[in-house]
């Protein structure tokens, strides 16, 4: 079993690999580049995917931190982007490795440099069929659902029968969305214990989701059925107007006008005495 501080600082990577029964399969997704037409919907500069993660043992939390995957540039000339990873795990302060960041560069189809599958694995997956040659050891389960710090997305499932490894995949973009491993610790005080190493998506700009077509149909909707709620109301005021106004009648004599010589002042008309 790898050391702890190993399983920290390849993050999500080393979690898709670590178990026994996962090894074989996806350790060959991250060696394995196949041709896509298109690059995958978390290929653009400036994608992040930022996760989570804790570790318990014997009811106790042991350890807690955070993984930050950010694509710096994407180059669709050669196919590849330049990323940087860190990572945060207090557990690693007293080796003064508390606070890790490097940067590498992956070819666009290549699995787990980012935290997602390329296009090709996701389209198996979404099958049901596992990428690579079967495992009967593996289970994989698709049009599932997931809850993470970052929402509720559907997903696929790749667990192991076991359930020592279970990991949920964005069954959109091929993100991963949570991973747990179980497994028996080999040094320290905790020696031969059984732990259990979740990690989760807290926030990401990757899409995880198709935009809603009903959405957008109901948005235009509304706003025809506004317009002409609105026109029908001027239409009615309108004719409403025009029946209520009286037919003006022939103009009547006009009132004599007020001398303009004659004072205002009524004694100016009395009588001289």
């Amino acid at each position: 079993m790898p050391r702890r501080q190993d399983i920290v600082l390849l993050g999500i990577t080393l979690l898709l690999i670590i178990s026994p029964f996962l090894s074989t399969r996806f350790a060959l997704l991250t060696v394995n580049a196949t041709t896509n037409t298109a690059p995958p919907l978390w290929g653009f500069t400036g994608a992040y995917a930022n996760y989570t993660f804790s570790e318990v043992s014997s009811n106790h939390a042991v350890d807690s931190g955070w993984e930050a995957y950010t694509i710096n540039e994407v180059n669709l000339t050669s196919d590849t982007f330049n990323m940087t990873t860190t990572v945060y795990d207090p557990a690693q302060s007293y080796a003064g490795r508390s606070y890790v960041s490097y940067g590498a560069v992956f070819q666009l189809n290549q699995s787990l440099g980012f935290s997602a599958l390329n296009t090709t694995e996701l389209a198996s997956l979404n099958q049901g069929l596992l990428p690579g040659a079967p495992n009967e050891n593996i289970t994989v389960i698709t049009a599932t659902s997931v809850t993470v710090k970052a929402g509720t997305f559907q997903a696929d499932e790749v667990a192991a029968r076991d359930n020592s490894s279970l990991i949920w995949v964005s069954s959109y973009s091929g993100l991963v969305l949570k991973s747990t491993l179980t497994f028996t610790q080999s040094n320290g005080a905790s020696s031969g214990q059984t732990a259990h190493l979740v990690t989760e998506l807290s926030t990401t700009n990757v899409p995880t989701s198709e935009p809603s077509v009903f959405t957008n149909q109901w948005l235009v909707i509304g706003i025809v059925g506004t317009v002409v709620a609105v026109v029908a109301t001027v239409v009615l005021v309108l004719r409403r107007h025009k029946i209520e106004t009286p037919t003006p009648s022939a103009p009547a004599a006009a009132p004599p006008s007020e001398p303009s010589s004659q004072s205002s002042d009524p004694e100016s008309t009395m009588p001289n005495s």
